[in-house]
């Protein structure tokens, strides 16, 4: 095969030819081979041509002995005459030992030496005292001496230290007059031209100067080379601006002009076809003009011509293939790679039967294989690489058939070809074969085993499936790539067999079974293994010693076994080693750090590898890159080698200090690192400041350990850092500058205890390419610099939790991003970010946010209209600040919004009319501030719930319950039947009042008048009946229309009822009313059996009022000392001044009651004296607390509650008027500030409750508070440490610090004098334990909950004396230790136990016969076999351990009261044991196995494990709200029971598996379901047409049933949600084999937020209200056959083009490709509600309700008329007998008359004929 690059093919072909001659002639002229070996690298045409002149057939005819590559007429003879002369003049002569070079020659080479530059010594043999002949790239002839070849090119090689010669060419090159060949190429001449003297070498024929950094222009004088038949100047920096001047190389054979700009050279195609011996032509990458199709005529056709590149030139006109054509007849290659060419192939081919190769790679070609390629019978490469063929390829094919017995190579990567596999079985010589990126499907053929000279076969990342064919046949095959597609089954035990394979690639497929060392049996030169990304095992002994010796292993997500493997120590050549989620648990051997000195790259992440890792910069290994995240690797960080690059130890448990990363003395180089995360990990102490020796990092992730201290300034030296990342550390002080580094993209110092104002260098003057800056959660104060305003490019903006006060910036809008469409960056890594109330990590799809959260400041002033410029905006939160004044009017401009928080502020006035425009919006809080007025009517805004808009007194309107003045709309009472039940209809207003509506009352009324009116118009004889019988049954019809009225009163009433309390009693004289009237009914004992003397609040019908108020006669209780009203919620109060007359109160209780209204209750209060208070959980309304101390003058007061929810804000108040106050409970407001100063003024105080509010700063002094019992101060944002004063708080029982953000050391003199304390709560803070081992504390506790707090690494031994305890909570405390065996011992009556997230190691003792009711040890290193347990536990956590062996110990003991259990990410394996058929269990949790027989199971959680079969059979486990049986390898069909008796599902994913066959309807039936995920299966069918009827996607409700947590598929990442869930709705059916029209009973899912059905095969168009579906945020239907405008005007056009890619048939916005006649038919749109929708909406219950209501009103309109009044009935009956007879009469007149005419017809019909008869007679 001729390739481009054919001069080196050329060398080849020579050397191949020279080869087997070689090895003849050993032995026999042993003197000669050195001299062979030489010219092995001249090549045979060189050597020919050089000899010719010089052999005794030098008259031969050279053309007659010059034809292409191998098939040169007589080669064998032609090779033993050039073999004979060549080793007559080679260097040296064998012959002529006595002919040396001449004297002169030899000088002139010398100065040609002296002024070269040699750094490497290349011509260390040019010495005068040896013959020149000798010398390195000299050669001779033998015979006169004279120096023929000068050779001195220099050959590149990676691993080769030399150096390529520069300096200038001398011309004493002139000297040498008998010079014929002339390499320079490949050295460094830069900056010189091209030496004209070379023109002067008249005898040269070889001149090849390629690559040498030549500069200018050619010198024309080389068209004096007459002789020349090489000519190389391919690869320097030359513009040619015409090529006349090779019309005189009329010898010339051989060129290569590559990589010279020929732009210039208009008329080339005209030069090039003078040269008529041309054989090689190459010019690629030349910039050459297009070929004007006028000079086609005028060019000459050649026959000489053989190969011809033109690679890498922008050809787009298809001229070229007609002068390509034309210029020979003769061609053997073509190369028209990279031109850009576009369009179809054109049929040039027919004539061109001698092509072997044709390269038409990187192109935009079109259509599909040319039928002229059918006279191609000689082609053996065929190269189509990316391009845009997109024909069916089996058919394509048929056009190749006359080359079935040349082709050899074929490439057919990257183009949208489709179908079947082609067929390729008479392609006998086939030896390579790409087929990689098309839309292939269906299986492999078995024939392609049969195709026996394959040696590479490519058919990557199609859609090829089914098992593997069976390749035995293929002995030749080296390379086979099968990648990326859905192939399935197992690997066969023949691939074994292919003994010449040298590269395996088996990933991203579908393959499972067991891999053998049958399958690696003979691969003895594997080089290249990867079989990743299959739900494969190895099953290998453990002294197996592999065939091969692989260099690179990819082995991802498949299962090695727990056990490191051994036979990976006997790979000595590795340079690449993935093992990555590979089930290992075992910690690496020693060995293996010397497995291979060329081990560059390794990835063990993901695994369960623990133990420590080794001093890595004294290893035998030079990795460049190494990854060990995601394992149990613990101990100290070790130093690595200087030259390693990427570092990636996350999500381990390493810990000390980061000293080893400094560079030592030792280390003679500097380091070269790149990439570093080292995030969550337990690493500690100071950053170091060696960081200016790693001005290289681009990426730093030190994020989630524990270090402390000042950022060190040296990290500003990092000037090509991108990515810095130090959140979640305890990190302090001060931020450097990082102005130097410009290239930071993201910046993320959240959660730590930064200080110091927000720095100015933040800005884009400094940082252009800032994308996202984090700084959420620190210390930073002050102002907002101005300079954020000038970053260009950011995207993320979270400054939250800080206190950071001042005005926002008016600048906001010069932020380009966050206004504009701007090009992003890729972002390296994951960002978290918090989204719609979730922390969300995203990647690539962070290009698609924008979002500023500056919330928990004390930012005052407003909101700046320039941030309504942010046009990009997609979240904004800015919550929890001091804003005020009014919120923007082009609010509603920032259309893209889909989260927006402005809670907890001051912010006035009325809501804009124009957020009624924000349609994306998703989340909304307006609460707690000062806004009033309607709220905008507008979809998005009413479809929130009232507490978006709480805490705005003067706010009114949907979806407040309180209406705003001019509302017409009614205010319905409540109607109550025993329960509290109410359904709110006003949304389905406009869908009552329809067409519908009209229709069927029409229709009820018609039949129901003309019912009663009919009839009587008819008989007279039923008007006289039905007289007489409204006469007699007047009374009876009377007494029973009453009770008929009554009973649709009460109906009705019940239908619009609501929840009613039973805390309100009806009035008396009101029941008696209600007795007298039902005796005065007829009929209604059975009707109102409920009206029996009892509450009559209760009875059927009744209607009452039940916010009762205070009765104010209660102030005439003078001698009241008690008052508990507490815990009546209904009861709602307007003002307590009636309380005032109460002189003599002393305990009030007014708790839960509705306080909202008493605007005045403070004064009211104040004029208590003696009163003792509880008004916690009140609503109470705002209320500075600084007005307290006026409640009143005396000093009485020992309790006041004001706790629970109330609107408190400010300081705490000051309290020194009360010195006998005991009881302070203020917890649950939003007080804030210093509690320093306040502790002073409470000296008798022993109940002390603070809690959940929003105090800041130190916990202050306790010396004076020696009363206090109990003490609570537990969420809120204190911070600093504890004071050892709060060890002389002798009487405390109770210490609750719990979630705050207080740090430093814990000491025995914290708990000096705390002999009493029975409670110690201070979880989730940032303390450590300094206890001496010996320490034996005074109390003895009831519950410790140290959650967060650091106490280890040892067991706290202290724990040992606590013999009370109950509950023990010591998760996340750092402990590196095993259990002590007296800790199982310590306390009989422990029933809670949570240790877990620590690293405790160790085994388990039997624990059948402890108390434990709780036990949690998840997330530890605990090992060994699962005990047993008590029969008392209720919840068992021991997921994230080392548990291996079977379960079956669970079942040794019952566990009759076990509600939850979770073994997941453990090492358990055998079968599942049937145990559980035995209990009556409420299991809530993820559990190990489910046989149907736990019938109170809420929670099944199974997902990614091996689990196979058929479903379990989960018919009576009716109580699972998720079930989770994702990523095994079920089968078979999904059972109808799933839907029939699982009602309560919410979550369903059976994602990954292998499910087939239809969707069960009966999974419609699921009311109740949010997530339902069936991805990733083999479903087929079409999808049924009741998906309309999951209720909780239809509409938003109460989600019941409990969820721990579910993984979603979210917007393109894999994300665990636990609460949030119930806000999500979700489907997903993709890669599946659905077909048919997607139904549109699915748009009836109006809260639908995520839609995935890619990946199937759906037909038809898009369901028009589709994009009606307001709530949807994500959707894919990418990769369907869906046809037909996507509708417009809809959501649809806010999602990406992805979202519908892949269907060839779709057009329209968001794709760029629109339907024919868009442009003239823009303005009509399609019916995006189309009626077919509907259908079955038309007969529904309203339908009928509404006929039987026209009925109704038509029959008793005549009915009831006549029942009140007589003279009524006699008028109607007389009205009724009138127009019966005037129709009667007017019917027998008509009926006489048309009589008439009929007689009068007929007799004219006879006399007619009878006179025409007379009149022809006569």
């Amino acid at each position: 095969m001729i390739n481009g690059n054919s001069s080196n093919n050329y060398k080849a072909v020579g050397i191949e030819f020279f080869k087997p001659l070689k090895d003849q002639l050993q032995g026999k002229l042993p003197g000669m081979l050195n001299q062979l070996s030489e010219l092995e690298s001249l090549g045979l045409w060189e050597i020919k041509d050089i000899v010719d002149d010089h052999s005794p057939n030098s008259a031969m005819d050279r053309d007659q002995t010059t034809t292409h590559g191998p098939d040169v007429p007589g080669d064998v003879a032609i090779l033993c005459v050039v073999m004979a002369s060549s080793l007559c003049f080679a260097t040296g002569a064998v012959g002529s030992n006595n002919v040396m070079c001449n004297d002169t020659e030899k000088k002139a080479l010398l100065k040609f030496k002296h002024d070269l530059v040699d750094d490497s010594d290349v011509l260390s043999s040019w010495e005068i005292q040896k013959d020149c002949c000798r010398w390195k790239g000299i050669a001779c002839n033998n015979q006169t001496g004279h120096v023929m070849v000068l050779d001195l090119h220099h050959v590149s090689d990676y691993y080769s230290p030399e150096q390529p010669l520069a300096g200038e060419i001398s011309p004493s090159l002139l000297e040498l007059p008998y010079l014929n060949y002339l390499d320079l190429s490949f050295n460094s001449f830069g900056g010189l031209g091209i030496p004209s003297f070379i023109a002067s070498l008249s005898k040269l024929k070889q001149l090849k100067l390629a690559s040498c950094g030549f500069i200018g222009p050619i010198p024309h004088q080389l068209g004096n080379l007459s002789n020349l038949l090489t000519l190389d100047l391919s690869g320097n920096y030359i513009a040619v601006n015409n090529l006349d001047w090779l019309s005189h190389l009329s010898s010339l054979k051989y060129l290569n002009l590559s990589g010279l700009n020929l732009s210039e050279a208009v008329s080339w195609p005209q030069s090039i076809s003078k040269l008529s011996t041309l054989i090689e032509l190459q010019l690629s990458s030349c910039n050459l003009p297009n070929v004007n199709p006028v000079s086609l005529p005028l060019i000459n056709s050649s026959t000489s011509l053989q190969l011809l590149e033109l690679s890498n030139n922008i050809l787009i006109k298809s001229s070229i293939f007609f002068w390509v054509a034309n210029i020979s007849s003769n061609l053997l290659h073509i190369g028209l790679s990279g031109c850009q060419l576009q369009g179809p192939v054109p049929d040039i081919f027919t004539n061109m039967v001698s092509l072997e190769s044709l390269d038409l790679s990187y192109n935009n070609l079109e259509g599909g294989i040319p039928k002229s390629f059918r006279n191609l019978c000689n082609l053996e490469s065929l190269n189509l690489w990316q391009n845009n063929f997109s024909d069916r390829l089996h058919d394509s094919m048929e056009h190749l058939s006359c080359s079935e017995h040349s082709l050899k190579q074929l490439h057919l990567s990257g183009n949208p070809f489709w179908g079947p596999f082609p067929n390729l079985r008479r392609f006998l010589s086939l030896v390579d074969l790409y087929i990689d990126g098309t839309k292939l499907s269906g299986s492999l053929p078995e024939y392609l085993g049969h195709l026996s000279k394959l040696q590479s076969v490519s058919l990557v990342e199609n859609h090829f499936t089914g098992s593997l064919p069976d390749f035995t046949g293929l002995q030749s095959l080296k390379m086979l790539f099968l990648a990326r597609n859905k192939l399935n089954g197992s690997v066969p035990e023949s691939m074994g067999k292919l003994s010449s394979l040298e590269n395996l690639d088996l990933s991203s497929n579908s393959l499972d079974g067991v891999i053998s060392e049958a399958q690696f049996s003979n691969l003895s030169r594997l080089r290249f293994l990867s079989i990743s990304y299959n739900p494969l095992s190895f099953n290998l002994s453990s002294n197996w010693i592999p065939p091969f010796q692989l260099s690179g292993l990819d082995i991802i997500s498949c299962n090695l076994g727990r056990a490191f493997p051994k036979w990976i120590r006997t790979q000595r050549k590795l340079d690449t080693l993935y093992l990555v989620n590979a089930g290992i648990s075992d910690s690496i051997p020693n060995e293996f750090w010397d497995l291979s000195s060329s081990l560059v790259d390794l990835n063990l992440s993901f695994n369960k590898i623990h133990g420590k890792l080794p001093n890595l910069s004294s290893i035998n290994s030079n990795f460049f890159m190494f990854d060990l995240s995601s394992n149990h690797l613990h101990g100290p960080l070790p130093p690595f080698l200087s030259n390693i690059s990427t570092v990636n130890l996350s999500k381990n448990m390493f810990s000390g200090p980061l000293s080893s990363l400094c560079p030592t003395q030792a280390r003679t180089q500097d380091p070269k690192l790149f990439h570093l995360d080292l995030s969550d990990n337990q690493l500690s102490g100071n950053l170091p400041n060696c960081w200016m020796q790693f001005q290289g990092i681009i990426t730093l992730n030190l994020a989630r350990n524990n270090f402390s201290g000042k950022i060190p300034h040296s990290m500003s030296y990092m000037e090509n850092i991108v990515v810095l990342r130090l959140q979640d550390n305890n990190l302090s002080g001060e931020m450097p500058s990082f102005e130097n580094c410009t290239e930071l993209s993201v910046v993320d110092m959240g959660r730590n205890k930064l200080s110091g104002r927000v720095p100015e260098w933040i800005g884009g003057q400094w940082l252009p390419k800032l994308l996202v800056l984090r700084l959420q959660h620190n210390e930073f104060n002050g102002n907002l610099p101005s300079s954020l305003c000038s970053l260009p490019a950011l995207l993320v903006l979270d400054l939250s939790y800080n206190r950071i006060s001042g005005l926002l910036p008016q600048c906001l809008n010069n932020i380009t991003s966050m206004s504009n469409d701007v090009e992003v960056i890729i972002i390296l890594g994951l960002v978290k970010v918090v989204w719609k109330g979730l922390e969300v990590e995203f990647g690539q799809n962070l290009r698609l946010l924008r979002t500023i959260d500056i919330s928990s400041n004390h930012l005052s002033g407003a909101i700046p209209d320039s941030i309504t410029s942010l046009l990009k905006l997609v979240s904004l939160n800015l919550s929890r600040n001091n804003l005020d004044g009014n919120i923007p009017s082009k609010f509603g401009e920032l259309s893209m919004l889909e989260a927006l928080d402005l809670s907890r502020n001051q912010i006035s006035g009325s809501i804009p009319e124009s957020f009624s425009n924000l349609n994306f919006l998703g989340v909304l809080d307006l609460s707690h501030n000062n806004l009033r007025g309607r709220i905008p009517l507008g979809t998005q805004l009413q479809s929130f719930g009232a507490s978006a808009y709480i805490g705005n007194e003067g706010l009114c309107g949907k979806p407040l319950p309180k209406g705003c003045p001019g509302d017409e709309i009614p205010q319905v009472p409540s109607v109550t039947n025993g329960n509290e039940q109410g359904d709110d209809d006003d949304d389905d207003d406009d869908g009552f009042i329809s067409f519908g509506f009209y229709l069927s009352i029409g229709i009820g009324y018609f039949v129901g008048f003309w019912g009663v009116c009919g009839p009587l118009v008819l008989k007279r004889c039923w008007k006289c009946a039905y007289h007489v019988l409204f006469t007699i049954r007047r009374s009876c019809i009377h007494n029973f229309a009453l009770t008929w009225v009554l009973c649709m009163v009460i109906t009705t009433s019940i239908n619009l009822g609501a929840a009613s309390s039973n805390i309100s009693r009806c009035i008396e004289r009101e029941k008696q009313a209600l007795l007298k009237f039902k005796q005065d009914l007829v009929g209604s004992s059975n009707t109102l059996a409920s009206w029996e003397p009892k509450e009559c609040c209760k009875w059927r019908g009744i209607t009452y009022n039940n916010h009762t108020a205070i009765p104010h006669e209660i102030r005439n209780l003078s001698l009241l000392h008690t008052l508990d009203l507490s815990d009546n919620y209904a009861i709602t109060v307007d003002n307590l001044q009636w309380l005032s007359h109460l002189s003599s109160l002393k305990y009030l209780d007014i708790s839960l009651l509705d306080l909202s209204e008493a605007v005045s209750w403070l004064q009211s209060i104040n004029k208590l004296t003696s009163l003792v208070e509880h008004l916690n959980r009140c609503d109470l309304p705002d209320a500075d607390p600084s007005s307290l101390p006026h409640i009143n003058s005396s000093k009485s007061l020992q309790v006041l509650e004001l706790s629970g929810y109330n609107q408190f804000r400010g300081s705490f108040p000051e309290l020194t008027r009360f010195p006998s106050l005991e009881l302070l409970s203020l917890q649950h407001n939003n007080l804030n500030g210093s509690l320093t100063k306040c502790f002073g003024q409470l000296s008798q105080v022993r109940y002390l409750n603070l809690g959940f509010n929003r105090f800041r700063g130190s916990l202050p002094d306790f010396t004076g508070q020696t009363s206090l019992e109990e003490l609570y101060l537990s969420n809120n944002q204190l911070n600093g440490s504890v004071p050892e004063s709060v060890g002389q708080l002798s009487r405390l029982k109770m210490l609750d610090l719990s979630s705050n953000s207080l740090s430093g050391v814990i000491k025995e003199g914290h708990f000096l004098n705390l002999s009493r304390s029975q409670y110690l709560y201070i979880s989730n803070n940032s303390l450590s334990f300094n206890l001496t081992s010996d320490w034996i504390p005074p109390f003895q506790l009831t519950a410790l909950f140290a959650a967060s707090c650091k106490l280890g690494p040892s067991f706290p031994k202290w724990l040992s004396t606590q013999r009370k305890l109950q509950s023990l909570d010591i998760s996340k405390a750092d402990i590196s230790d095993s259990i002590p065996s007296w800790f199982w011992d310590m306390s009989p009556s422990l029933e809670n136990m949570n240790l877990s997230f620590n690293q405790i190691h160790g085994m388990l003792p039997n624990l059948s016969s402890k108390s434990y009711s709780t036990i949690d040890l998840s997330s530890n290193h605990l090992y060994g076999p699962l005990p047993s347990f008590s029969p008392n536990t209720t919840t068992l956590i021991l997921s994230n351990n080392m548990f291996s062996g079977p379960i079956s110990s669970l079942c040794s003991t019952r566990l009759s009261l076990l509600n939850q259990l979770e073994l997941s990410h453990n090492i358990l394996s055998g079968e599942l044991p049937t145990c559980w058929m035995q209990a009556n269990n409420n299991f809530s949790g993820e559990i190990p196995n489910s046989l149907g027989k736990l019938s109170q199971i809420q929670i099944l959680h199974l997902r990614l494990n091996n689990f196979s079969e058929e479903m379990p059979f989960l018919i009576n486990c009716s109580g699972l709200v998720p079930l989770d049986l994702g990523e095994n390898r079920i089968s078979g069909k999904i059972p109808e029971w799933l839907g029939k008796n699982l009602t309560s599902l919410r979550v369903l994913r059976l994602k990954s598996n292998g499910f087939y066959g239809s969707m069960p309807i009966s999974l419609c039936s699921l009311k109740a379901i949010q997530i339902l995920d069936l991805s990733r299966n083999n479903l087929s069918g079409v999808l049924p047409q009741y998906l309309g009827n999951l209720t909780a996607m239809s509409s938003l409700g109460r989600a019941e049933g409990l969820i721990d947590f579910a993984t979603l598929w979210w917007k393109g990442i894999e994300t665990e949600l636990g609460r949030n869930l119930k806000f999500l709705r979700s489907i997903d059916i993709s890669s599946n084999h659905f077909s048919g029209k997607i139904p549109r009973t699915i748009t009836r899912l109006l809260v639908l937020n995520s839609l995935n059905l890619s990946r199937n095969n759906f037909r038809g168009s898009i369901p028009g209200m589709l994009g009606q579906l307001k709530e949807l945020e994500s959707l894919d239907l990418s990769r369907n056959q869906l046809s037909g405008r996507i509708p417009l005007n809809t959501q649809l056009q806010s999602f990406s083009a992805s979202s519908c890619a892949g269907n060839q048939g779709l057009c329209g916005l968001p794709l760029t490709k629109e339907r024919p006649g868009d442009e003239k038919t823009t303005d009509r749109e399609p019916d995006v509600s189309s009626g077919d929708e509907n259908d079955d909406e038309l007969l529904n219950l309203g339908f009928y309700v509404n006929l039987a209501v026209g009925f109704f009103m038509g029959f008793w309109g005549v009915c009831g008329t006549l029942v009140l009044k007589s003279s009524w009935r006699y008028a109607y009956l007389q009205f009724l007998n009138d127009p019966k007879d005037w129709i009667h009469v007017t019917t027998m007149v008509f009926k006489v008359r048309l009589q008439r005419r009929i007689a009068q017809i007929r007799f004219l019909d006879i006399s007619v004929p009878a006179i025409q008869w007379n009149l022809h007679r006569n």
